[in-house]
């Protein structure tokens, strides 16, 4: 007896929407925690790392704690995009954000998964902070990893993405940083899902061993600024044809054709006669 199966209705992992496009499977996100398994690993994490506060700001949310409880599981180790990467604050207030409306029958069957944006361009070391952070928060409350291990590895990638350079260089920007993160955790899954090597030995690998990830945050070119031409000097000209009147053959001229000019030939005149007839 023949059986049909209606349309499966699967949302697309967090992980390929921003991969290779030659990727087109899909599955279904993982569900949520349940509130006493949350509080059951918040209190483990209280007692390995007494030094530790979470608070709604460092909490990781609900949608990313249900990721990683799904990539520490053995064999299925991956990068955690960071569209996710949210806390438990940022995720309650996209929640309330969000539009209201009339809920449709797919909103209703399938909620939908909030999201952080992405900046393009250069990136600070307090948002690579809550980046990897959140991360190692997440993955340290698993038990995936040790969380001195997990810190170790965040430091000394956030020191490469950010580190102050000289005139003509660049930090790499907030894509590249995230392409780079992505490329690590790629070679670490390699190691821990074909390899059997535990997290802890392979974060140590790359942080203390290899240098790819100094390779992949290295300084970049940073582009040239265009200098505009400097502006001509101030030369004082000669002078047009103004208003204000010049030294030439004006009334003003002492030995010119003036008024004043005759007056005084004729007493020089006047003076060489008179001393010419005393004499």
């Amino acid at each position: 007896k023949g059986s049909s199966s209606g349309p499966s209705h699967k949302r697309q992992d967090p992980a390929d929407e921003s991969g290779s496009p030659s990727s087109s499977w899909t599955e279904q996100f993982p569900p949520k925690l349940s509130g006493e398994k949350v509080i059951s690993l918040q209190k483990t994490f209280h007692a390995r790392y007494p030094g530790e506060v979470l608070d709604p700001e460092n909490f990781p949310s609900s949608r990313l704690l249900a990721y990683a409880a799904k990539v520490v599981q053995k064999g299925e180790l991956r990068w955690v995009p960071w569209k996710i990467r949210m806390c438990q604050s940022q995720q309650d207030s996209l929640a309330m954000r969000r539009p209201t409306k009339t809920p449709k029958l797919e909103d209703l069957l399938y909620d939908e998964v909030p999201q952080r944006e992405i900046p393009s361009g250069p990136v600070g070391a307090n948002y690579l902070l809550g980046i990897m952070g959140l991360l190692s928060t997440s993955l340290a409350m698993l038990n995936g990893a040790h969380l001195s291990i997990l810190r170790k590895f965040e430091r000394k990638f956030i020191r490469l993405a950010t580190q102050k350079l000289e005139a003509g260089l660049r930090n790499p920007s907030g894509e590249e940083i995230m392409m780079a993160d992505r490329q690590l955790w790629s070679q670490i899954s390699d190691l821990v899902n074909l390899h059997n090597w535990s997290l802890d030995h392979a974060l140590t690998e790359f942080t203390d061993v290899r240098g790819d990830m100094a390779s992949l945050l290295q300084p970049r070119m940073a582009p040239l600024k265009r200098i505009d031409p400097p502006a001509p000097p101030f030369r004082p000209g000669r002078g047009g044809k103004g208003k204000q009147k010049g030294g030439g053959k004006g009334k003003q001229q002492f030995g010119g054709q003036g008024r004043q000019g005759r007056l005084l030939t004729d007493s020089w005149d006047l003076r060489m006669f008179v001393r010419a007839v005393l004499t």
